[in-house]
């Protein structure tokens, strides 16, 4: 899911690359796309995803030569290739208000995202949270239908090992 909605942002908006960071319960963020292992994590409030997270809002930086705290940016490229463009990192919120992960969207250009791009780019994660939380939510009914369906089986089990009629016993 996290790389159709990557992708997406790409073709859609006119980005450059683009990083999907995973919350997790404890408030940390996990880099799920793109795929570099051992996985890079930060903390809330760490770099432009860290901060969105944090805040819950849309963190755009039209000069990431300006900015000094680009963590999650490095963890992203380790090659250490240079900052520059603009960035955009937008969080994916449950409907609780807890944070599902941020989309970042990179340009190699400066002033890149304008108004328009922007609400794009809002309504793109309003939509990608409702799909991220609707997909988590069917993963948890997974086991419960699974159960469901053994429950079931030894039911048929147990009826098959019933006699259809009663035996008569003599004196009772």
């Amino acid at each position: 899911f996290v790389e159709a909605l990557v992708d997406t942002a790409r073709t859609r908006l006119g980005v450059h690359s683009g990083a999907f960071w995973h919350g997790e319960e404890n408030g940390d963020l996990v880099l799920a796309l793109p795929l570099i292992q051992p996985p890079a994590r930060i903390k809330p409030g760490t770099g432009l995803a860290g901060r969105c997270a944090h805040t819950r809002a849309m963190v755009h930086s039209s000069c990431l030569g300006k900015v000094s705290d680009l963590g999650d940016l490095d963890r992203i490229h380790p090659d250490g290739a240079p900052h520059r463009g603009s960035a955009l990192s937008l969080p994916l919120l449950a409907h609780d208000g807890s944070v599902l992960g941020v989309l970042q969207l990179l340009h190699e250009r400066d002033d890149h995202f304008d108004d328009e791009t922007r609400v794009l780019a809002r309504i793109l994660t309003a939509q990608g949270a409702l799909a991220l939380q609707h997909a988590q939510f069917a993963m948890s009914l997974r086991p419960t239908s699974e159960l469901h369906s053994e429950v079931e089986v030894a039911r048929e089990i147990q009826r098959s090992t019933l006699l259809e009629v009663m035996p008569e016993i003599p004196g009772y």
